[in-house]
C-alpha cells in the first residue's frame, strides 16, 4: 500500500511541476494559436483598487497619467474600499486632471470595489491594476493591440517583482524563480488556448464582457475564466509589465498564498462549467493541472514523505529518495534561518520559498474546507 501512495503522490507532484510544462511546450509547438495583433486606440479606463494607500496612491496616479496613450482616450478611476487614511483626499487632488474617485460606503473588498468601478467606467477596454504597482510607459499600447483580435476578451500583463531600492532590480532566489516559472506557463498556455488566471496588478478586459463577481472570489483568477466561458480567449502579453516590490517576508508570503487559494477555490466553483472536458477540451486539463492539482501538492508532499519513511528499509532507492527529501527540507530550514538574519542564498532560498508557498496553500485549503470566506484585504501583499 505504501508503495502505491509513494509513487502516486510523487508522480502527481512531478507532473504538476515538470510534466505539465513539458506537455504545454509540445502543444504550443504543434497547435500554436498566436494572437492577431493590430494597431488600436480605443478609449481605455484604468481602475486602481486601493485601501489605505496614502503612501502609494499619488505615485500610482501619476504613473498612469504618464503612460504613452492619448490623454483624451484615457480615464483613470480609483476604487477606494472605504479607505480611512488620506487616500481619498489625495485622489481628489487630481479631480481637475480627470481622475475619478469611486468610494465604497463600507468595506466590501477588492472584487466589490472593481464591480462598482466598472459600472461608472466609460472605456471600451478596462485595465485593472493595484495602488502599489508601477507600469512601463508602453503598457497600454502593448495591451490594447491584442484586442484587434476579435477572439480575445482578456489580456494579462507580466508581473515582475523588484528588490528594495530600484525598479530595475529583479528578485532572486525562490521567489524570482517561481515568477519566471509562472510567466513561462502563461506564455505557453496563451499559445495553446487561454491562460488560467491573470496577476492582480495588471490585466485588461473588454468592458462588454465583464460579469459582476461575488465579493468572496479572487477576481484576477475568475475574470479571465469568465471570459473563456463566454467563448473568448484570455491571453498573455509579456511586453505589458507590472512592477511590484517584493515583500521578502515569509509570513506575508504564507498569508498571500492562503488568500489566493481560499478565494481561488471558491472562484473555480463559480465557473465549474469549465471543468467539462467534452465542452472545453484542453482548457479543462489546464485548469486541473495548473490550479486544482497544484493546490493539493502540499498534501501529496506529506503523503510522499510519510510513505517514504515507511519504505526506507525496503530498497536502496527508497533510502535514496528519503535522503533527497530530507536534505531538501533541511535546506528549507536553513533558508528560514538565513531569512531571519536578512540573508538570501539561492541554494537555501529556493527550497525555503517552495515550502512556505505550499504551507500557505495548505492553510488556504484548510480554511476552504472549513467553510471560511475572505472578502477584504489590507495594504500588505
Amino acid at each position: 500500500m505504501f508503495e502505491y501512495v509513494f509513487f502516486l503522490s510523487s508522480f502527481i507532484v512531478m507532473y504538476v511541476y515538470c510534466g505539465y510544462p513539458i506537455m504545454l511546450s509540445l502543444l504550443s509547438c504543434l497547435f500554436s494559436k498566436p494572437v492577431r495583433q493590430g494597431h488600436l486606440e480605443p478609449k481605455v479606463t484604468i481602475i486602481i483598487t486601493a485601501y489605505n494607500e496614502e503612501k502609494n496612491i499619488r505615485q500610482r496616479i501619476e504613473n498612469c497619467m504618464d503612460l504613452n496613450y492619448p490623454k483624451e482616450k484615457l480615464e483613470i478611476i480609483v476604487a477606494s474600499d472605504c479607505s480611512t487614511d488620506n487616500t481619498d483626499k489625495i485622489v481628489k487632488d487630481y479631480k481637475m486632471a480627470g481622475v475619478v474617485l469611486c468610494r465604497l460606503k463600507s468595506r466590501g473588498g477588492k472584487t466589490l470595489a472593481q464591480n462598482t468601478a466598472v459600472l461608472i467606467a466609460t472605456g471600451e477596454i478596462i485595465i485593472f491594476t493595484d495602488a502599489t504597482t508601477h507600469c512601463r510607459g508602453n503598457m497600454i499600447v502593448s495591451i490594447v493591440r491584442n484586442f484587434a483580435d476579435e477572439e480575445v476578451g482578456c489580456v494579462a500583463g507580466r508581473l515582475k517583482y523588484y528588490s528594495e531600492g530600484s525598479l530595475d532590480s529583479s528578485v532572486s532566489g525562490g521567489e524570482g524563480l517561481f515568477w519566471r516559472y509562472e510567466n513561462f506557463m502563461k506564455k505557453k498556455e496563451s499559445l495553446v488556448s487561454s491562460i488560467i488566471g491573470a496577476d492582480g496588478p495588471l490585466y485588461a478586459i473588454r468592458k462588454g464582457l465583464y460579469v459582476p463577481l461575488r465579493d468572496y472570489v479572487i477576481s484576477d483568477l475568475v475574470v479571465p475564466l469568465k471570459i473563456v466561458s463566454q467563448r473568448y480567449r484570455s491571453v498573455y502579453e509579456p511586453n505589458a509589465i507590472a512592477l511590484e516590490k517584493s515583500t521578502t517576508l515569509s509570513k506575508s508570503e504564507i498569508k498571500y498564498r492562503c488568500r489566493v487559494v481560499l478565494r481561488g477555490c471558491r472562484g473555480i466553483w463559480e465557473v465549474k462549467e469549465l471543468l467539462n472536458p467534452f465542452k472545453y477540451g484542453i482548457f479543462t486539463l489546464q485548469i486541473f493541472s495548473h490550479k486544482l492539482l497544484r493546490w493539493f501538492v502540499p498534501i501529496l508532499l506529506v503523503l510522499a514523505y510519510i510513505s517514504n519513511v515507511c519504505l526506507v528499509d525496503k530498497h536502496i532507492l527508497y533510502t535514496l529518495f528519503y535522503v533527497m527529501q530530507s536534505v531538501f527540507y533541511l535546506f528549507a530550514l536553513i533558508g528560514y534561518g538565513l531569512e531571519r538574519k536578512g540573508k538570501n542564498v539561492r541554494l537555501f532560498a529556493t527550497p525555503f520559498y517552495f515550502c512556505i508557498a505550499n504551507l500557505g496553500v495548505l492553510w488556504g485549503l484548510a480554511l476552504f474546507f472549513s467553510g471560511r470566506k475572505l472578502i477584504t484585504w489590507d495594504t500588505s501583499r
